[in-house]
């Protein structure tokens, strides 16, 4: 097998490693390699790729990687966004929920009086109940 040659898209000298399947740059990445070819065929089109080839690949790498920069810039953008309509619909709306919160609270307090009440009323009417009557009242408590 032929020395390999620097890699087309780093130029990486020292880091190329030909493994059974595929040819890799340790430094970028690059590779090329298929499980259907020999370890010899692989590094021949390591070392046999045209120029155009690698530019084509480089325009086709370098337009990949710009998109997913602008999506991860739209991404960032739209976390943003969601997290400030979070904070406003959060600030709008706290105040009508503290509100409620009290209504709650108070009703609450006013349920367990008027239970309080009614433990203590019913206990008295129950002095001349019979037995029957007595355990129908405790059962509302």
């Amino acid at each position: 097998m032929d020395k390999l040659k620097p890699c087309p898209f780093c130029g990486e000298e020292d880091d190329i490693h030909s493994y059974t399947d595929e040819v890799i740059c340790g430094s970028c990445g690059c590779h090329v390699g298929s499980m259907h070819k020999t370890k010899e065929i692989n590094a021949e089109i390591w070392n046999t790729r045209s120029q155009a080839e690698i530019d084509a690949y480089k325009q086709d790498l370098e337009r990949t990687i710009a998109e997913k920069v602008e999506m991860q810039a739209e991404i960032d953008k739209l976390k943003s966004d969601i997290e400030i309509m979070i904070q406003k619909a959060a600030s709008k709306h706290r105040p009508a929920y503290d509100e409620q919160q009290k209504r709650i609270m108070n009703m609450q307090a006013e349920i367990d009086e008027l239970k309080c009440e009614l433990t203590i009323l019913l206990k008295l009417s129950t002095v001349n109940m019979t037995d029957d009557h007595v355990k129908r009242v405790n059962r509302l408590l």
